[in-house]
Parts: structure tokens; C-alpha cells; sequence
């Protein structure tokens, strides 16, 4: 028979068997959870090591040390030794509370953590870097996209405004309870906003500014006093550093709570990523099963077809091609519907919560190609594995037999 005929048998064939539909959507809806579920776990990982982690508050800690061993002076020393330190800042230059308003009609207030970081700290996406300019510059980096709340009803609600187009140009900020000093800041550069934890504004600008805007805006917060110590803000160079820079603290007599300015706890974040893997890989065994059991009970409908077949005139290779043909029909609508079902469920739960979820703001479920891989292999073997099962009956069962059932 010609392989055209045997084609166009083999079309009619896969739309005649109701099973094929079965199994085509029950194979696409397990497999789409399954890469979803990959999918989702790798995108949060990575979201954690390659965006978050590499924030600058995430490598910067509050150091306290003994006044009675050593003094300021020398624990600055002694820090500035450590190969691993970025840089260190007096507490007064960390962080200050600022307001500023909305361009576009300049009435909406907008709170913005301004943080004073040396140079060369922040990685800038657009603009000019800080160490372009002298510390007593007032200039400032922001994160692409900031939000401020507006009421919507009874609701209160957060809109973004991307500020790229505002790099070069002076913007007002007030003190968070002063409006009689405005102070005009230069936006010259803009961060990734994924390198942002949730929905804050963090901008930077230089460490003098801040401490010089805390003595000013609020100096009865930073007096000297019998008994106050406060701590040094010193910046690591990578987060890979924090376990070895840690003893060494503990060793050279500083304190630190052991956490970062930014703490994530990646531990209920890891138990959850594994359940996540452990759910897709339940959801590929237990389709694999309910397939093959299904397939086991509709077992007899394609022995009967297979033994008319047999009477009719195909040989046992005839009807193999045939297997082969309806299989790989039922592969190609497979990973269509795959394709289709997992472009919806990841955009959905972008849109849907993703998107919603502050923690989680600049996460983007990407798809992988060990997951595009897994999931074809995954649908091709398990359509083989059905074909196969169907052969080895075809095989052993006796034609009249079928027949007279």
C-alpha cells in the first residue's frame, strides 16, 4: 500500500477513536502542569539568586563594636583590612525618608527611601553611574518604575510611572515632615526595578548627602550619648562572601544580628520549591498510570479494529505503520494543546498574581528549554509507551476471536 493511503487511513483512524481525544487533552492538561510547575520553580530561583540577592541592602550590614577595646577610628581600620568589605558608611548615612511628586501634575505626593551608598555600588540600567559625580552632588539613581498610592474608591490602590524619561532632570524632595525646605535633586540614572524588593521606591544617591540631609532634617536622632553606640554600615562585595566575612566578625570582637539590612528567608522559599517539584513529577507518574490504565480498558475497540484489518488484507507490518501514523498524529495534537494550555496558565498566573504579589515584583515565568525538551520527551514517550502496549496485544490476540466477541 502506498505510504499516501496509509497516511490518510491513519488520519481517519485517530479522529474515528474517541480514546485518541482522551488521551490527547488528558496528556496535554498533565504535561502543561508539569512544565508549569518546572517552570515556575526555576523562575523563582533564580529571581532569588540573580536579582535579589544581588541588591545592595541584601550585601550591607548594621556592625556594632566594643567602645572599651577599640574606637571608631581604629574598629574603620581594621574593617577597611577585610578583603571581602565593599565599603563602610557611618549610620547616618544608611537612610532617609524623603517625598517627592508626581510629575505630571505635580499635587501627588510620592515616599521614596533615599539611601547614601559609595561609589560604584549600584549597577545602573540607564544614565550615569554615581561616581560620575563629587559627593557633594545632589543627584540621585531611582528604580525604573515608581509607585505612589492613590485612593480608588474605598480602595487604595498603587500606579507605577516609568521615570526613564525624566533622566537628566531636577526633581523636589521634602523631608517626610518638613515643607519648608525643598531639595532639588539631578535624576541620572535608573536601576532594573527587579532588583527591588517588592513595591518600594529605594533610590540612591551619595553617603555624604544623607548624613549631611539627617543632621539637618534631624540631628536630636543622632546625638552623642553615654551608653549609644551606633553601628557602622559596611558593605560586602558579593553575597557569596557572607558566611566567611560573618566569623571573621565574630572572631575580631564585632557584632552583627547576622542578617543583612534585607533578609529574605529562602528556607520556607526552598521547601516550597521542592514541593512544587514534587507535585509535577506526581502529576507525570500518576497521568502516565490513569493512561495507561485507561488504555488497558479500551484495549478491546482497537483489538477488534486491528483484527478487521487483519481479515481485509493488512499484514502485521501494515497495521504497525498504521500505529505509528495515528501515534505520531496523536503526538503533533498533543503538543499543540501543550503549547496552547501552557502559554495560558503562565499568563494567567502572571497577570493574575504574580504581577499582585509584592514580594515577588519583576518575577517573570520564563520557560526553559530543558522544560520545552522535558515536556516533548515526556508526550513522545508516553504515546510510545501506549503504541507499544497496543502492538504486544495486537500480537498475541487471536483474529477470530476478536471477531466473533
Amino acid at each position: 500500500m502506498k505510504l499516501i493511503d496509509m497516511i490518510k487511513i491513519g488520519i481517519k483512524e485517530f479522529y474515528k477513536n474517541k480514546a485518541n481525544y482522551f488521551n490527547t487533552i488528558f496528556i496535554s492538561i498533565a504535561i502543561s502542569i508539569v512544565i508549569f510547575c518546572l517552570a515556575f520553580s526555576n523562575s523563582l530561583n533564580n529571581y532569588w539568586n540573580q536579582s535579589v540577592k544581588k541588591m545592595v541592602d541584601y550585601r550591607t550590614f548594621f556592625v556594632y563594636y566594643d567602645p572599651n577595646e577599640k574606637t571608631e577610628k581604629e574598629a574603620l581600620t581594621e574593617l577597611q583590612s577585610y578583603n571581602t568589605i565593599e565599603s563602610i558608611s557611618p549610620y547616618t548615612s544608611y537612610i532617609i525618608n524623603m517625598r517627592m511628586f508626581e510629575e505630571l501634575n505635580n499635587t501627588t505626593e510620592i515616599n521614596l527611601f533615599l539611601f547614601g551608598v559609595p561609589k560604584n555600588t549600584v549597577t545602573i540600567s540607564n544614565g550615569n553611574n554615581i561616581d560620575n559625580y563629587n559627593s557633594s552632588d545632589k543627584v540621585m539613581v531611582c528604580p525604573e518604575n515608581i509607585f505612589y498610592e492613590y485612593k480608588k474608591g474605598n480602595k487604595t490602590e498603587k500606579k507605577e510611572i516609568n521615570l526613564n524619561n525624566l533622566l537628566g532632570k531636577q526633581i523636589s524632595l521634602k523631608f517626610i515632615d518638613d515643607d519648608n525646605k525643598i531639595e532639588n535633586f539631578k535624576l541620572i540614572g535608573t536601576y532594573d526595578s527587579s532588583m527591588r524588593q517588592g513595591k518600594e521606591n529605594f533610590c540612591y544617591t551619595n553617603s555624604d548627602i544623607v548624613t549631611n540631609l539627617n543632621l539637618y532634617y534631624q540631628p536630636e536622632a543622632f546625638k552623642e550619648e553615654e551608653g549609644i553606640i551606633y553601628p557602622l554600615i559596611v558593605r560586602l562585595k558579593s553575597t557569596d562572601n557572607i558566611q566567611e566575612t560573618l566569623k571573621k566578625f565574630e572572631k575580631d570582637h564585632f557584632y552583627t544580628n547576622g542578617d543583612p539590612v534585607v533578609k529574605i528567608d529562602t528556607t520556607i522559599g526552598n521547601k516550597i520549591l521542592n514541593l512544587i517539584t514534587l507535585i509535577s513529577l506526581l502529576v507525570g507518574i500518576i497521568s502516565i498510570i490513569v493512561i495507561i490504565l485507561i488504555s488497558i480498558k479500551n484495549q478491546y475497540n482497537q483489538n477488534k479494529k486491528y483484527a478487521i484489518f487483519k481479515t481485509i488484507g493488512y499484514n502485521r507490518v501494515d497495521i504497525i505503520k498504521l500505529q505509528c501514523i495515528e501515534s505520531f498524529f496523536c503526538i503533533l495534537v498533543t503538543l499543540v494543546l501543550i503549547l496552547i494550555i501552557t502559554t495560558f496558565i503562565i499568563f494567567v498566573f502572571q497577570r493574575y498574581y504574580v504581577n499582585h504579589e509584592e514580594m515577588l515584583y519583576g518575577l517573570k515565568l520564563i520557560i526553559s528549554k530543558f522544560n520545552i525538551v522535558l515536556g516533548i520527551s515526556f508526550c513522545i514517550i508516553i504515546n510510545i509507551l501506549l503504541a507499544l502496549i497496543r502492538n504486544n496485544k495486537v500480537k498475541k490476540n487471536n483474529i477470530m476471536e476478536e471477531l466473533k466477541s
